[in-house]
């Protein structure tokens, strides 16, 4: 009989469970964790992002180069250029009574080109219209811009025939420079980055001239080898952390007799 008594007593006392304190400190446990869960998946997610809008900018910015090397290389190209061979006053004496394509154009701010070329291989490049290339800016979005029209252009032409070869609503292009030569001095062509670092992709020197004919008096004909530095930098619209610079420096295939 005791022992039936103790044992009620005890299975009558109340189960103890969390205090206050207890449930406070696994709430906010709790809270941190799913915390650090959640940062953790927004920065994934915010990591997949970014890598695959760089992916979209550098597609971009890599197609525009390939577009503007190209033309740039092709510049000055004539069908009839063969007819120079072994005949440095090919230019002046009559045998391209059309004359041969100028030379490129830049303007001073460095950052548009215009040239010429003989597009459909007549031999005769006064028939064909110039290419040309520049940055100009839409409702505030720098954009690559090429010249298709039919006519003469400047680089400071309104006119229809200018076109944009980047989308404005995806790529914003802060730099588009075209440097014949890179000088220290010079604002526009010194070889430094945006962030005023040297791009390593500049060689020691660009465009030189060679002697071809000296008549011993003092009269020379030079060649001239030209090699243009094109840079490109842009970022993503809405994104400026989202941002790449490419460069390259071409070699023009189509030398030039200066005489």
């Amino acid at each position: 009989m005791t022992v039936r008594l103790k044992f009620r007593a005890r299975a009558r006392r109340p189960q103890r469970g969390m205090t206050l304190i207890e449930a406070m400190i696994a709430l906010v446990v709790g809270l941190m964790v799913s915390g650090a869960m959640l940062a953790m998946m927004a920065n994934t997610l915010g990591t997949g992002t970014r890598t695959i809008e760089m992916t979209r900018l550098s597609q971009e910015l890599r197609s525009v180069m390939q577009l503007v090397s190209r033309d740039v290389r092709r510049s000055s190209y004539n069908a009839e250029a063969i007819r120079c061979f072994s005949n440095i006053d090919c230019a002046a004496d009559g045998t391209f009574p059309a004359g041969l394509p100028g030379d490129l154009t830049i303007n001073d701010a460095n950052d548009c080109v215009i040239f010429e070329m003989d597009r459909d291989h007549d031999g005769d490049p006064s028939s064909d219209a110039p290419g040309g290339f520049r940055r100009a800016t839409l409702n505030g979005i720098g954009l690559v811009q090429a010249w298709v029209g039919a006519g003469d252009t400047t680089c400071t032409s309104t006119a229809a025939g200018w076109i944009g070869v980047t989308d404005p609503s995806l790529v914003n292009v802060k730099e588009f420079r075209i440097c014949p030569e890179i000088d220290s001095g010079d604002a526009e062509c010194n070889g430094k980055l945006l962030d005023g670092s040297v791009d390593p992709a500049i060689p020691g020197s660009l465009s030189f001239s060679e002697v071809v004919e000296d008549d011993g008096a003092g009269n020379q004909t030079l060649q001239r080898t030209r090699k243009i530095y094109l840079r490109l930098s842009a970022d993503m619209v809405g994104d400026e952390a989202v941002s790449k610079t490419i460069s390259d420096v071409i070699r023009v295939r189509n030398d030039i007799i200066i005489l």
